[in-house]
């Protein structure tokens, strides 16, 4: 199963991407990004995003975000980057402490 996931970021998501939480995975490109503690802190909050939301509206939601701001005319990556729980992830991804004391729905904040 990881093996798949692995081949799926690899060869589908992109060669940027360095790694991805589809809950309970986190799927890494390589041992570099596995160690890095800011990256794995990253994929949590987007796994606190996925409980809250029951999987399957996280992902709706995710791609209707994107897609949005792709028709706004926004390139893939500033599309990406205006994801609202891009944005919380990204913001938080340095304080290790911040999923324990995180609120529901924080995401929230950045639309």
């Amino acid at each position: 199963m990881i093996l798949i996931f692995h081949f799926f970021l690899r060869y589908f998501v992109g060669k940027n991407v360095r790694a991805m939480a589809i809950f309970p995975f986190i799927i890494v490109k390589d041992k570099e990004v596995k160690q890095n503690v800011s990256v794995i802190n990253h994929e949590k909050i987007h796994w606190k995003q996925q409980i809250e939301l029951l999987l399957l509206f996280f992902y709706i939601m995710y791609f209707c975000f994107y897609i949005y701001y792709r028709f706004k005319g926004m390139n893939h990556f500033n599309a990406y980057m205006a994801i609202p729980f891009e944005k919380e992830a990204y913001k938080n991804q340095y304080n290790i402490s911040y999923r324990k004391n995180r609120p529901l729905f924080a995401w929230l904040k950045f639309l």
